[in-house]
């Protein structure tokens, strides 16, 4: 018996030096595997020193046995809506209903919207829309009134996006109503906007 290339055990079996155990330690990067192996060093086992990645040897060539990555679990964000939101003809952000995606990949994206829609802004269309940093993703035209109402009318309305992102990227719900002079608005309380990650 002896010991070799590290801690690695060899047995001398009919005049022939056979590996029998052991696991020797090196870096891929300069490459530190021992060259030269042959059919009687099989099951050589080499680990890096940082240990992620390990190595067999076949007998003819080197197999890689680094276990796979594990999956990513899902992730999910929400975030409600810190205040309301008086609309006007441009697309505003909803106070805090904003989210930042920190993982890559592909999201399902939720809004939820609770309107208002005064009677001053009888037949106007109320919207709600995601955008993410500076680009709409989507809108939807999401209650309309009944056009002569002289009435409040409240609602909750949802919607959902599938949505590719970058590390990082922030994710806004916006509002806004196509026109009317009255205070319709969208409320701090029920709105809110979630992320699910899905996949890279």
């Amino acid at each position: 018996m002896e010991t070799d290339r590290g801690d690695v055990i060899y047995q001398k079996q009919g005049g022939i030096w056979v590996y029998v155990a052991g696991t020797m330690t090196g870096t891929i990067s300069p490459d530190q595997r021992p060259t030269g192996l042959g059919v009687n060093d099989t099951g050589f086992r080499f680990e890096t020193t940082d240990g992620t990645q390990f190595y067999r040897w076949s007998g003819t060539v080197w197999t890689n046995l680094t276990p796979a990555a594990p999956p990513l679990d899902n992730l999910a964000l929400l975030a409600n809506a810190s205040a309301g939101l008086t609309l006007s003809t441009s697309p505003q952000n909803i106070p805090g209903a904003s989210l930042t995606l920190p993982r890559a990949g592909k999201y399902l994206v939720t809004g939820v919207f609770y309107f208002t829609l005064t009677a001053a802004d009888a037949g106007a269309t109320l919207v709600g829309q995601f955008s993410g940093n500076t680009s709409y993703v989507a809108a939807l035209s999401d209650l309309i009134s009944g056009g002569t109402t002289t009435v409040q009318v409240s609602a909750t309305v949802t919607q959902q996006w599938v949505y590719t992102a970058t590390a990082g990227q922030v994710v806004n719900l916006q509002a806004y109503k196509s026109s009317g002079s009255g205070s319709s608005s969208v409320a701090g309380n029920h709105t809110s906007i979630m992320a699910l990650w899905v996949s890279p």
